[in-house]
C-alpha cells in the first residue's frame, strides 16, 4: 500500500525530532 508523500514527510519529521519509529507508526497508523 502506498502512502502519500505528505504523510511520509510528517513521519520522517517526527522521527528526526526525536520520536521513535514505533511511536510514529502508532501515531500515524502505518
Amino acid at each position: 500500500m502506498a502512502y502519500s508523500l505528505d504523510l511520509r514527510k510528517r513521519v520522517i519529521e517526527y522521527i528526526e525530532n526525536g520520536g521513535s519509529i514505533a511511536e510514529a507508526a502508532e501515531l500515524f497508523q502505518v
